[in-house]
């Protein structure tokens, strides 16, 4: 097989193996958003038209609203107050009618439709007839919304081109309707198609002049002021100015709430909020402000709060700071990574050559200067929320927010981060005592006490019956919850690992297939539930995951072992036959098999030969037919070839899975023990076998579920010293070699393990020099001379042949030949 058809089957069980990430060209890329991590609710104040704003890693929150997307929570809220507000004037009409003609009808369908009378069974229009001066305004709207939708694109230069000529015509026909408008709302309305105009001509003293003349006095309360607004702050000639009116209109307007943050100039804070002429107008500038910042914003929350503690926004915004805690206190010893957002805030930037801003990530270049950094951010960030909560304690205990509910679980939430778990309890008390509690806080009462559990006490039967209760609560809940999915993955990610912080291994893994958040990279790739229990599993955690999935018998184990998800995990493979890549989808569920496979390989990592074939045994023979076993185990492990190791070679006609294998290892073990005739070649086929159990060998899937492609060390057990030595460093199989060689009078058998335990020895060498020296520096320290310890062994039973088989040339020429012959080939 070429190296090519050997590398794709490699790339094949790595994407079996492990979900599918998005990949650039130096491997996955999981956005900011994908793995911070928050327990706080978003949007538990109930505001739809506030959820953008909500603390998030992207530029504003767009993930798991309640409704659809980001635009439908703007769309839609002032698309209906307007359909609304023409039903008053034309009480005849339907509301389906006034939005099909107004948002579903395009204005050169509309034209056709009223030359070919295809409208009269339309409600709206046929209101709008019985009142002409309406059907007038109306006709004048849809000659705005053509001209201000028709530009022309131009292919030379790639720009949208506007129709200034006619936007022109429009602004003077507009300019004479407003002053004859009969009444309020067409004048309003009028107005405010002017201001559009003008603002598309770039005609800021025109937008202010009409603003001024026919809407800054209004006193209507139509959405159409609020909008007007956004276009007249955006007029306005300085900076402070049009950060004043960007407040105003983000306090009243129903859709520009997006656009007016974007036009605040945070620069220009101390000024802009000298020139406030209100309370109310200088703690919704400030607001503002802090809606742009996504570091800490507790002095902008204090000014607000001086300013108007009832302010709607308030509670929004300690949401947010209680969200970034979240971010800064959990995110990086949850999964790993610090977001983006997290790190920039914290620490100072620096500037290239070309004068450009930019932040340096120490950890890609100083692993220690990045751990004491991680260290002092998370001091000052615990000292940061002590000053959080204590205002909040400040706003509890005074009264002034209007939302009671939302400020006691705030409480609760921070007291719960800075593990006062006395004052939690007192919190959450006093909410319950209040009336008509929402849904969503009621749910995320019930998630702070069941946290106020586990950390209180050893975990319990009781507090599993606690979290068994929650999902029903949360589940019965589900439509009052925004961005819901993300919640409860988070909320079990949390708890899951709680658990195995206790030592309730299986349990806290099997909590975690509840969750698909991220929580760190197993080579590129996700770590799931299934990684977690593999790395942590001992042989009591295997079984009592498969008790627990085969017969669950409370509710909390009912919860764990049921998860079965509405999408499938998918991956893919190689198929050699069909030569084509071939997708495959599972259900999301426990495999009882394959945690039974990670009892055997914990067995066989700990040279438990005997209990791994008990296991293996317990396991279908067929399942080893199943991917990737079928394409990785493709192979011979007991021939060995040094050179190219994973390739198929002519021993490969010889195929074992990992029970036959096993069965054959034991066979040879025994038969060595009673035979000392055919001790030696059996204890090198061992040799072999242990040799292709290691990252080195062709049969490494024994020993560990992931293959990178650089000989570093293993993801999860780098620790484990023994393991190291084996997988990496061939500890087993020299055993074996130099147990073959005391064994054997055959020197060209001598020769081989000779030549086996030298290779093993310097591995293991350069193995351990590399992890402290550069391989590819060419500047870097070169590796001591090396000496083969099989040497001493070799020369007292064969003292005139060393020479004779330590020669390159001579290994060149007749490695293959000896290993064939003592392969059994």
């Amino acid at each position: 097989m070429s190296f090519k058809k050997s590398l794709i089957i490699c790339i094949s069980v790595v994407l079996m193996l492990f979900p599918r990430l998005e990949l650039d060209g130096c491997g996955p890329i999981l956005y900011d958003e994908e793995f911070r991590f928050w327990l706080f609710q978003p949007n538990l104040v109930n505001n739809e038209a506030l959820l953008p704003f909500t603390y998030s890693t992207n530029l504003y929150f767009q993930t798991g609203s309640k409704t659809e997307s980001l635009a439908e929570v703007f769309d839609t809220t002032y698309e209906q107050v307007n359909v609304k507000e023409w039903q008053t004037e034309v009480p005849s009409a339907t509301d389906k009618d006034i939005y099909k003609l107004v948002y579903d009808t395009d204005p050169q369908a509309y034209k056709r439709q009223v030359k070919g009378d295809s409208l009269k069974t339309n409600t709206f229009y046929q209101g709008l007839k019985a009142k002409p001066d309406l059907l007038t305004y109306f006709n004048f709207a849809k000659d705005c919304e053509a001209v201000f939708s028709g530009g022309t694109y131009n292919q030379t230069d790639w720009e949208w081109k506007i129709d200034s000529v006619g936007i022109k015509k429009i602004a003077q026909k507009g300019e004479n309707t407003v002053k004859t408008a009969k009444t309020p709302f067409i004048r309003l309305r009028t107005a405010y198609q002017l201001i559009k105009a003008y603002e598309y001509l770039q005609n800021t003293e025109g937008v202010i002049k009409t603003f001024d003349t026919y809407l800054k006095d209004s006193k209507s309360n139509s959405w159409i002021l609020g909008s007007a607004l956004y276009y007249y702050a955006k007029a306005q000639p300085t900076p402070e100015l049009r950060n004043l009116w960007a407040a105003n209109c983000f306090d009243v307007t129903v859709d520009k709430k997006l656009q007016s943050l974007k036009l605040v100039n945070a620069d220009h804070k101390a000024t802009t909020l000298a020139m406030a002429k209100t309370e109310h107008q200088r703690g919704l500038a400030t607001t503002m402000m802090a809606l742009r910042h996504p570091g800490r914003g507790l002095n902008d929350l204090k000014t607000i709060y001086a300013a108007d503690p009832m302010q709607s926004e308030l509670p929004m915004l300690i949401e947010r700071e209680i969200n970034k805690l979240e971010d800064w206190l959990y995110s990086f010893s949850l999964t790993g990574n610090d977001t983006y957002v997290s790190r920039s805030i914290r620490e100072p930037k620096k500037k290239n050559d070309a004068g450009e801003t930019y932040f340096d990530d120490p950890k890609y270049s100083d692993e220690k200067k990045y751990e004491e950094i991680q260290k002092a951010n998370w001091a000052a960030d615990r000292l940061y929320l002590n000053e959080v909560t204590d205002f909040v304690a400040k706003l509890i205990s005074e009264n002034k927010v209007k939302d009671r509910a939302f400020i006691l679980l705030a409480g609760a939430h921070l007291a719960f981060l800075k593990q006062d778990f006395k004052q939690l309890r007192q919190y959450l008390a006093d909410l319950k005592t209040l009336p008509n509690v929402r849904a969503n806080i009621q749910v995320q009462a019930e998630l702070t006490n069941v946290l106020c559990d586990l950390n209180v006490a050893p975990i319990s039967a009781m507090t599993e019956e606690n979290i068994a209760r929650f999902e029903s609560v949360l589940q019965k809940n589900k439509k009052e919850i925004t961005d819901f999915g993300t919640f409860r993955e988070q909320v079990y990610l949390f708890i899951g690992k709680k658990f195995i912080e206790q030592g309730k291994i299986a349990k806290g893994c099997l909590l975690t297939m509840l969750t698909n958040r991220f929580t760190n990279y197993v080579g590129f790739y996700q770590e799931n539930a299934y990684h977690r229990l593999y790395s942590l599993g001992k042989p009591a955690d295997f079984d009592e995951a498969i008790r627990i999935v085969s017969t669950p018998k409370t509710n909390f184990e009912k919860l764990i072992a049921a998860e079965k998800r509405p999408y499938r995990e998918e991956y893919g493979y190689y198929d050699e036959k069909k030569q084509e890549w071939v997708e495959v989808k599972n259900p999301r569920e426990w495999d009882v098999n394959k945690i039974k496979d990670y009892k055997l390989t914990y067995f066989i990592r700990n040279d438990q030969i005997d209990s791994a074939l008990k296991v293996a045994k317990t396991i279908p023979r067929n399942y080893w037919q199943k991917e990737p076993y079928q394409a990785m185990l493709n192979c011979n492990p007991f021939y060995v070839d040094v050179v190219h190791p994973h390739t198929v070679t002519f021993a490969d006609s010889i195929k074992y899975n990992k029970i036959t294998f096993l069965e054959r290892v034991v066979a040879l073990r025994n038969e060595a023990q009673k035979n000392p005739s055919v001790a030696a070649q059996n204890y090198y086929l061992l040799g072999n076998a242990y040799y292709n159990m290691t990252w080195k060998g062709n049969f490494w899937l024994m020993s560990d579920i992931y293959w990178g492609a650089f000989e570093s060390h293993s993801d999860y057990f780098k620790s484990d010293t023994t393991f190291i030595n084996t997988y990496f460093g061939l500890t087993r199989a020299q055993k074996y070699y130099e147990m073959s060689l005391n064994s054997t009078t055959d020197e060209k058998l001598a020769a081989l393990n000779r030549f086996m335990i030298g290779y093993c020895a310097k591995t293991r060498e350069d193995y351990f020099f590399y992890q402290k020296v550069s391989r590819w520096d060419d500047n870097a320290p070169k590796p001591p001379a090396f000496k083969n310890p099989a040497d001493v062994v070799y020369n007292q039973k064969f003292p005139n042949r060393l020479k004779d088989y330590s020669g390159a040339k001579y290994w060149c020429t007749n490695y293959e030949s000896l290993a064939k012959l003592y392969s059994g080939f």
